[in-house]
């Protein structure tokens, strides 16, 4: 294969990868290592693989299960909040979510989707392969190799954008990131990598490397444990010409590392207008998102489209029923209703934070204080 790796290559990456992950891995409270409370403070990462329980005892055997099912599962919420999000944040917010629900039974009596799934469908213990984790709502094909892979130590792969990015460079791939295409190359070459035996620390070793080397505007190749194996790092000491070879590309200047991936057009801003009525009661109410885009099955703030389907109209017409209809123009006031004596007021976008290139249509804000006029 054209862009594929040879077996002394899988060879040395792998042990090259695994020996710089063992010294450099980072300390996060979803790595607690078995035996410990996942999400406890200070853990050391240890992945799936290691000081497995020898066959036979069968107190030792469900042990060694219990703390699979507890490592899982802070693998799923881990997972799940560091999507678009960096760790240093996610990590208060993990502690918290642990403590409130430090188990999927616990989880499942809050009428969460995903944790009532397996909680009737699999006896309340999770799914052990990438595939059966497919089948859980809410959990994607990373999520679910990570779970299984670090959890579980099946050998399944796990590709996000920090994996396509190394895999890109690694093999200077001329293809952009997200393609049917590129996406089935990317998670073949990952698969050909994978350490059979250690597949949860490889995973997480990836992970670590994509977020502390081989980042997407500065990685530090000097101290990237797979630069011997980097085309892309290749090219750009050589010094080759873009147009010059079948990796190269056309607009004269020297190869980069960073030229991996290759970038796509942007696709043009959408500007949405939203009107935000916040009342002063500890009570809310929220929706599930059942359009096809990058939000669907996510719950979000009660929302009216500007063009509605028929399904969506009595949606919102329920939402009026249920909260009441206000109306807001130019500069008048009111109070929502029941909402007691937090005034509505309205203002300019300019005024609430927002940036706008329409100044004059209203955004609605709700507190203790009139926004300014």
């Amino acid at each position: 294969m054209k862009y594929g790796f040879s077996d002394e290559e899988v060879v040395a990456a792998r042990s090259a990868l695994l020996e710089w992950y063992d010294a450099n891995r980072r300390d996060l409270p979803w790595r607690a290592p078995a035996g410990s409370e996942v999400g406890g403070e200070g853990d050391e990462a240890v992945g799936g693989g290691r000081g497995e329980a020898e066959e036979g005892a069968e107190g030792e055997e469900g042990q060694e299960a219990a703390e699979g099912e507890r490592r899982a599962y802070g693998v799923w919420v881990s997972e799940v909040m560091l999507q678009q999000t960096r760790v240093s944040t996610v990590a208060p917010y993990f502690h918290r979510w642990m403590a409130r629900w430090p188990s999927l039974p616990r989880l499942a009596a809050a009428s969460l989707e995903g944790a009532q799934h397996i909680q009737q469908r699999h006896g309340g213990r999770m799914p052990r392969t990438a595939e059966e984790l497919l089948g859980v709502p809410g959990i994607g094909p990373y999520t679910a190799a990570a779970i299984a892979s670090i959890a579980f130590n099946q050998a399944a792969a796990a590709v996000d954008g920090n994996v396509m990015r190394i895999l890109a460079r690694l093999r200077a791939l001329p293809l952009p990131l997200h393609q049917a295409a590129s996406s089935s190359l990317f998670a073949l070459l990952a698969s050909r990598l994978l350490h059979p035996s250690r597949p949860g620390d490889f995973n997480q070793a990836l992970m670590d490397l994509g977020s502390l080397v081989c980042s997407p505007s500065s990685p530090s190749c000097s101290s990237c444990p797979l630069s011997p194996h980097c085309r892309a790092l290749a090219l750009q000491q050589q010094g080759a010409d873009r147009g010059d070879g079948e990796d190269g590309g056309v607009d004269g200047r020297g190869v980069r590392v960073t030229d991996f991936p290759v970038r796509k057009a942007k696709a043009a801003p959408r500007e949405e207008w939203v009107a935000v009525c916040v009342v002063e009661r500890r009570e809310w109410r929220l929706q599930r998102h059942h359009r096809t885009h990058r939000w669907h099955q996510l719950v979000c703030l009660p929302r009216t489209a500007g063009v509605q389907s028929a399904a969506e109209a009595a949606i919102n017409l329920a939402w009026r029923s249920l909260l009441s209809s206000f109306w807001c123009s130019g500069h008048r006031r009111g109070c929502w209703p029941g909402c007691g004596s937090s005034p509505l007021s309205c203002c300019r976008p300019a005024q609430a934070g927002l940036q706008s290139r329409n100044d004059d249509r209203p955004c609605c804000a709700c507190s203790t204080r009139c926004c300014p006029m």
